[in-house]
């Protein structure tokens, strides 16, 4: 049989349900981010700070430099989140902190109607969201030589979104806050002829990192709390028809070969260390699907295209990194 390689493939017929997942991935534009200024008037300008036993005040409405410094310096070097712990690298963040025990504010998110902008700007397309709420966390003082390398705000608890950045009106010179978003391009992927021709699943890794309980291996929880983007993806799948879920996806690494595993829910590994391939493993405990090196999928799922696959992994003691994946 010959075959003709100059000639311009046939157009793929995509189902209505993916073509309506494409438009709708083409208008999701707007970054979950707002900002704004608002008027601090005397009932909401005083900041009072404890330093040595003794009970200060900045009045942010006429702050001078001699009480700027005072609060500077009543502050503790700052700290920032890495492995769930507190780590302190002044090669990475240079600053001051201030905790909640020291230090009180008269400024109001809700009087000052700063909430309220947040709410119907970054949740506009849930209609009503009531529930949001606010809780003062942190002082920050960055004072002249300070810093902080771009970063991820760590996650606090199980029910925080996003962070609140309030910055009180000081004079000063020089110096950039800097918000950076991932760009997204799941859309020119999407538009592109010889995506998925065949069929096959379609995976993205989200856009917001979640906090869990580690003795809770159940995914059904994360439903309930993802954020923005990765909320609208859901709802767009499920609005056109496909379905969509969430899964663990196992990465194992070795020689850099690598191969992968998706499970339905977390493997709790309380049969200790594993001593054999960790994919086999998991396909074994869990029955779920490989992908990578070899696919062993359910029968009703079908997965092609899989193109150089590693060769199969050689391993003994391994931990394996996990990411959640949402699975259309």
């Amino acid at each position: 049989m010959s075959v003709d390689y100059n000639k311009p493939p046939a157009p793929i017929q995509y189902p209505p349900e993916f073509l309506a997942l494409q438009e709708t991935c083409k208008r999701i534009v707007n970054v979950p981010y707002c900002s704004g200024a608002v008027l601090l008037n005397a009932s909401q300008s005083l900041l009072f700070y404890r330093s040595n036993g003794e009970a200060r005040f900045v009045d942010f409405a006429k702050p001078d430099e001699a009480q700027l410094k005072a609060l500077s310096g009543a502050c503790s070097p700052a700290s920032f989140g890495r492995n769930q712990e507190d780590v302190r690298d002044e090669s990475y963040r240079k600053a001051g902190k201030m905790d909640t025990t020291d230090f009180s504010t008269l400024f109001s998110p809700w009087d000052s109607g700063v909430l309220k902008t947040i709410t119907e700007s970054l949740f506009k397309s849930e209609g009503s969201f009531a529930n949001v709420n606010a809780e003062l966390y942190k002082l920050n003082v960055y004072g002249p030589g300070s810093f902080f390398k771009a970063h991820v705000d760590t996650t606090r608890s199980d029910t925080m979104f996003g962070s609140l950045v309030v910055v009180l009106p000081t004079p000063h010179a020089g110096g950039s806050l800097l918000f950076m978003h991932m760009l997204d391009d799941l859309a020119s992927v999407l538009s592109a002829h010889t995506f998925l021709s065949h069929g096959g699943l379609l995976a993205f890794e989200l856009a917001y990192k979640y906090p869990f309980d580690h003795r809770s291996t159940r995914l059904s929880y994360f439903k309930k709390h993802l954020k923005n983007t990765d909320a609208l993806l859901k709802r767009a799948c499920d609005e056109s028809g496909l379905k969509a879920s969430l899964k663990v996806l196992y990465r194992v690494k070795q020689n850099e070969r690598v191969a992968y595993c998706f499970l339905d829910k977390f493997h709790s590994f309380d049969d200790g260390m594993v001593r054999t391939m960790l994919t086999a493993y998991l396909s074994h405990c869990e029955k779920q699907i490989i992908v990578g090196y070899d696919v062993a999928a359910p029968p009703d799922l079908k997965i092609k295209n899989w193109r150089n696959p590693p060769a199969p992994l050689d391993m003994d003691y391994y931990a394996p990194e996990t990411e959640i994946l949402g699975v259309a």
